[in-house]
C-alpha cells in the first residue's frame, strides 16, 4: 500500500447535472479537508475547470462526473483534453451513474487514454452508482439503499485517492462496444433541445438560463426561456425549474418530471 503524501494539495471539479454528483463531491470534500475555493463546479455556464489550478504545483485533480448515455459529458471530455498544458501531479476520476455494472465499465476509457498520452498519473478510477433521476424512478428502499453505498463507497475512494494508490479495471469489449454506440446520444441531445419549452406555467425567473452548462437557453421576447441547439441533455432544466413548466414536446413522454429528490434522503 502507497504512503500517504501529506504535500499533496487535492482540488476537485465536478459536473453535476441534477445534484447526485455534487452530493458526492461535498462528501469528498470534507473527507480530503479540501476548501470551497478548491472545488469548482464545471457544470455552470461559462466554467471550464482551468481556473482551479492557479499554477500550483503538486495539484491532484480530482475529477467527478455523472455519465451520460455511458460516456462522460462533452464538458468533461474538453477539460481532460487540456490537461496537457498543466502540470498535474495526479488525476483521479470518479463517475456516477445509476449501477456499477459491465455496462457504465468504459465511461473513463477514453479518460485514460488522453492521461496517459499527456504522462499524467491517474489514480482512481472508479463508477458509483447513485438513484436514477432519468426515464423511470427507483423504489424508495432502493434509492435509500444506493445512496448509502455510495457514501461508504466515496469514504473509500477518499482513502485510496489519500494514499495515491492506483486503480486499474478491467473493461470488457462489449462495454466498449456500447460506450462507442451511444454516442449518438450527443446529436440527439441537441434535437432534444431543439424541442422543449416553458409552458404558461414559466415564471420567468431565469433560474434555467443562468444554470444552463452549455448555455443552450436565452431569454425570448416574452421573458420566458428558449432554447438552442447545444442542448447536453442534462436535464437540469426540467428537473431545476421551480415551477415544472420545462419540458419537450415530442418527447414529453421521456423525463419524469418530479424525478427523485435527494434531500428526501439525506
Amino acid at each position: 500500500m502507497n504512503q500517504v503524501n501529506e504535500d499533496q494539495i487535492f482540488k476537485i471539479i465536478y459536473f453535476s447535472p441534477t445534484g447526485n454528483t455534487e452530493f458526492l463531491a461535498k462528501e469528498m470534500k470534507d473527507l480530503l479537508s479540501i476548501s470551497d475555493g478548491d472545488m469548482i463546479n464545471l457544470g455552470l455556464p461559462n466554467v471550464r475547470g482551468q481556473e482551479i489550478f492557479h499554477r500550483q504545483e503538486n495539484v491532484h485533480l480530482i475529477l467527478m462526473f455523472s455519465i451520460h448515455g455511458f460516456n462522460p459529458p462533452q464538458k468533461v471530455i474538453n477539460l481532460v483534453n487540456s490537461l496537457c498544458k498543466d502540470d498535474l501531479s495526479g488525476v483521479s476520476l470518479i463517475a456516477v451513474g445509476c449501477n456499477k455494472t459491465w455496462a457504465n465499465d468504459s465511461v473513463t476509457y477514453d479518460l485514460v487514454k488522453k492521461l496517459k498520452a499527456c504522462g499524467i498519473p491517474f489514480f482512481a478510477n472508479e463508477v458509483i452508482a447513485m438513484p436514477l433521476t432519468f426515464i423511470m424512478n427507483f423504489p424508495k428502499e432502493m434509492n435509500q439503499e444506493l445512496i448509502n453505498e455510495a457514501k461508504k463507497d466515496i469514504n473509500r475512494c477518499a482513502d485510496s485517492i489519500m494514499r495515491q494508490e492506483t486503480h486499474k479495471r478491467e473493461i470488457p469489449m462489449k462495454a466498449r462496444v456500447l460506450s462507442f454506440a451511444a454516442r449518438a446520444e450527443k446529436p440527439a441531445a441537441k434535437l432534444f433541445g431543439l424541442e422543449l419549452h416553458a409552458t404558461n406555467q414559466c415564471s420567468k425567473c431565469g433560474k434555467c438560463i443562468r444554470e444552463c452548462p452549455s448555455g443552450n437557453i436565452r431569454e425570448g421576447k416574452d421573458g420566458k426561456p428558449r432554447f438552442g441547439f447545444k442542448c447536453l441533455m442534462c436535464m437540469r432544466c426540467i428537473y431545476g425549474c421551480p415551477e415544472k413548466a420545462i419540458g419537450p414536446y415530442i418527447s414529453r413522454f421521456i423525463p419524469i418530471k418530479g424525478g427523485y429528490r435527494l434531500e428526501d434522503y439525506v
